[in-house]
């Protein structure tokens, strides 16, 4: 980062040029600033809707993994009683 000036060796004008820059400056950091606030609460929203997202596959695959279970299950039943 840029060094800060003596204040007391700048004259007036030079006092005013850099009140200026410095008034720029922030203006530009306040807008970034702001510009990436929009994008965490975009993001934040985005992550929202993954993780619904995952909440719902995950439950699927539960769902999934219950039902391949039961036919394993149902499966194993039927060649178990052709051997009896």
């Amino acid at each position: 980062m840029n060094t800060l000036p003596d204040l007391s060796q700048l004259t007036h004008e030079q006092l005013l040029e850099f009140t200026r820059q410095l008034a720029m400056q922030h203006q530009s950091l306040a807008q970034s600033n702001q510009q990436l606030d929009a994008r965490v609460q975009h993001l934040e929203v985005t992550n929202q809707q993954l993780d619904s997202k995952v909440q719902h596959l995950s439950i699927l695959n539960q769902k999934y993994e219950h039902e391949l279970a039961l036919f394993k299950k149902h499966k194993f039943a039927q060649k178990n009683e052709h051997l009896t």
